[in-house]
């Protein structure tokens, strides 16, 4: 995601927005943080991260400002407030290991057939033309 944020970013005249919603078990597990938030600090009118960990450790939790859970509809309502009104101009991209993926987006059938979209998206109304899963 971050090689695609980075070449997204680029291109100035381009306006299209993104919000990465970066979860993982543990805080210390955001991998890139420190160059996603460098990419957040160049284009703050285009890119937003949300970070969320399963636990967050004691002595890290005063610094924390990040969410704690699992992503939920409502962070997915959240991510998708930033970007046009209309649900049908979201895209959104969704990638993580196989039990993450059946949560938000459905049971990947193969490589070259993503399946029906599932989980958290399908809730909400995602359609196929709308999910990408990596």
């Amino acid at each position: 995601m971050v090689q695609l944020l980075e070449h997204a970013l680029v291109d100035e005249a381009d306006s299209t927005r993104f919000t990465l919603v970066f979860a993982a078990r543990h805080e210390r597990d955001h991998l890139l943080a420190d160059t996603l938030d460098g990419l957040v600090e160049r284009h703050p009118d285009r890119l937003r991260v949300r970070y969320l960990a399963e636990r967050v450790a004691p002595e890290a939790r005063a610094a924390w400002t990040g969410g704690i859970g699992r992503i939920t509809e409502s962070d997915i309502k959240d991510a998708a407030t930033w970007q046009v009104d209309e649900q049908r101009a979201s895209l959104v991209l969704v990638c993580g290991p196989p039990g993450m993926m059946e949560q938000i987006a459905g049971r990947m059938r193969s490589e070259v057939d993503p399946g029906r979209v599932g989980g958290l998206l399908a809730r909400l109304g995602y359609g196929t033309s709308q999910v990408i899963k990596l």
